[in-house]
């Protein structure tokens, strides 16, 4: 009888040490930006342009905020035909260095005579260069990392979400997924093939030279998760 005892004892304390790691071990979450275009302005006025975390600025015409239907608003996106590059970049409160993964999610609403037009998100690094981009082509196509994936539809809301993984050993990877409110679903993912460690500063929309279609933005935020002892 001692003997069994003493047996349940040490399985008890085995069982105790092991659950200790898990228990000090807790999720971070960080949001690096976010920005649901909500914000009030001025009696009368326009809604601004502005983020609820980290700064939006802008480079050429045709960035706007939409008042939507059941209050607030969403980003318009609305090509000019004009022969220059639009550009907003969405800077993060706090860059991305590393860590578990970053994920990237938004909504996007191609308009009519987006087909003929072309949009595009990139992930941008310290040094403004693309790591990754999403792109809602002029051929009604959409591509990632300039590949063809899926035909997309005017006047469907997507629901887009872009994980880039910091892995330890091997290559780090993007994985995207879109959801249509018309029940299309599409995904697919890759390695990112990157000179130096994983670090995105902010997210950049670009609608290009002679775009004339309009896509309408909602709901973009950039959050890190990371493992920590607590």
């Amino acid at each position: 009888m001692p003997s069994r005892s003493r047996h349940a004892l040490v399985a008890a304390i085995a069982v105790l040490f092991l659950a200790l790691p898990a228990a000090a071990l807790w999720m971070r979450l960080t949001v690096h930006f976010l920005a649901t275009f909500n914000q009030t302005g001025s009696p009368g006025g326009q809604p601004p342009l502005a983020a609820d975390s980290g700064a939006i600025s802008t480079i050429g015409p045709g960035f706007s905020v939409t008042p939507v239907a059941g209050g607030g608003g969403a980003l318009l996106v609305e090509g000019s035909g004009l022969p220059i590059d639009s550009q907003l970049t969405a800077t993060f409160d706090t860059v991305f260095k590393g860590g578990n993964e970053l994920v990237l999610t938004w909504k996007i609403t191609p308009g009519q005579g987006s087909g003929s037009s072309s949009c595009t998100v990139g992930a941008v690094e310290e040094n403004d260069s693309e790591i990754i981009d999403v792109t809602w082509g002029g051929g009604g196509f959409v591509d990632v990392g300039g590949q063809t994936l899926a035909a997309y539809s005017e006047g469907v809301e997507y629901d887009c979400k872009l994980t880039l993984k910091d892995v330890m050993i091997g290559l780090d990877t993007w994985t995207l997924a879109i959801d249509g409110s018309d029940g299309s679903e599409f995904t697919a993912s890759g390695p990112l093939l990157l000179a130096k460690a994983l670090v995105v500063e902010a997210i950049k929309i670009t609608l290009p030279a002679g775009s004339a279609g309009s896509f309408v933005f909602d709901d973009i935020q950039a959050a890190s998760s990371s493992m920590t002892f607590k």
